[in-house]
């Protein structure tokens, strides 16, 4: 029986996040709103893979606050550096097959048109951090 303090669960909902550098955070706004919003989902049992860029979280760190961390190569260059790394997470979010995508950022969003043309039936969405 659950009571109104226990939290719902969401067993076997995954969700996979790409366009923010990663967690934990250590600078940024939208990173630290990942964190914050994705650390709460997982404890009430959704499964959270947060796509992070190689440069930002250290080599080792695979799990935090019950998300997990995939790390992916990106070019730490002003204007390749989010499109290259939201592309890559992209073509692995396709074999992952997650059942939702969330794409943070006005220029990692370009790419969510891949995943609803290959899996029609992942949902996918974005959201714009001003």
């Amino acid at each position: 029986m659950r009571t109104n303090s226990d939290p719902p669960t969401r067993p076997g909902i995954k969700i996979a996040v790409t366009g923010c550098r990663g967690v934990p955070a250590t600078w940024g706004g939208v990173e630290q709103h990942c964190e914050n919003l994705y650390s709460r989902l997982a404890q009430k049992g959704y499964e959270i893979t947060v796509y992070a860029r190689s440069y930002y979280v250290p080599k080792g760190i695979t799990a935090y606050k019950g998300l997990r961390i995939k790390r992916l190569p990106t070019l730490n260059l002003k204007y390749t550096d989010a499109l290259l790394h939201t592309l890559f997470s992209v073509i692995h979010i396709l074999f992952k097959n997650p059942d939702i995508v969330h794409i943070h950022g006005i220029g990692p969003c370009f790419f969510s048109w891949i995943p609803r043309l290959f899996r029609p039936r992942m949902k996918v969405f974005f959201t714009c951090h001003p």
